[in-house]
């Protein structure tokens, strides 16, 4: 069975549901979007997809899980890499390998609840048309109780620089204010259980990025 739910972002949900499918691609590299959160967030994920071969394009169509806290998340191998041509608008999008990872979670997750994006149809997981991804979701659940959520996915850098904008207009010209709860949006990026210094070093570069957003 399949439910959509609309213009929520799952990293706030995942708590609701006992499996969480990931999109990924086959470069160890979990870099935007939702797979970006659940690396910043989650360890033994993130730990996971660097313990696969990297570059293997083998992986594709194959899952692999862990789990963390009460969740089992699943990464799903459905696409070789990025897409490095000019055309932003290409598919590259493995539909064989995107079924065969929700063929295998129907049967291993039979009567539990899970929940994924709109797997592969984000710019930097696949860029996949959403009505076959939909029909490939839809005729692969009927095991499982399947969430997908569809929302637009941003970048952490398109989230750093929304979220500032919105702290100095509620803030107006308090600066004192704006400091405080700046202080604490910081900490909740950097609140998580993983402390790898690849992602702290990412979380640096962005805020230095927005010095100017932060001063202006």
């Amino acid at each position: 069975m399949l439910t959509i739910k609309k213009d929520i972002d799952l990293i706030n949900d995942i708590e609701k549901y006992d499996v969480i499918l990931v999109g990924t691609n086959c470069y160890c590299n979990m870099s935007k979007g939702f797979q970006q959160k659940v690396k910043y967030f989650y360890k033994n994920v993130f730990e996971l997809n660097l313990s696969s071969k990297y570059g293997d394009s083998t992986k594709i169509g194959k899952r692999i899980s862990t789990k963390q806290g009460n969740q089992i998340f699943s990464l799903c191998f459905i696409t070789n890499g990025f897409d490095f041509s000019s055309n932003k608008n290409k598919d590259y999008l493995d539909y064989s390998g995107l079924t065969n990872c929700l063929k295998t979670a129907n049967n291993e997750y039979s009567g539990l609840k899970v929940a994924t994006t709109l797997m592969g149809c984000e710019k930097f997981d696949g860029n996949g048309d959403r009505e076959m991804v939909l029909k490939i979701l839809s005729e692969n659940s009927s095991k499982i109780n399947l969430f997908v959520y569809d929302y637009f996915q941003k970048t952490t850098q398109e989230e750093f620089s929304e979220k500032i904008k919105e702290l100095k207009l509620e803030c107006g010209d308090d600066k004192t204010m704006f400091k405080q709860k700046y202080s604490e949006y910081k900490k909740s990026l950097t609140k998580s259980e993983y402390s790898h210094n690849r992602v702290k070093n990412r979380l640096t570069e962005i805020i230095n990025n927005n010095k100017k957003l932060l001063n202006g």
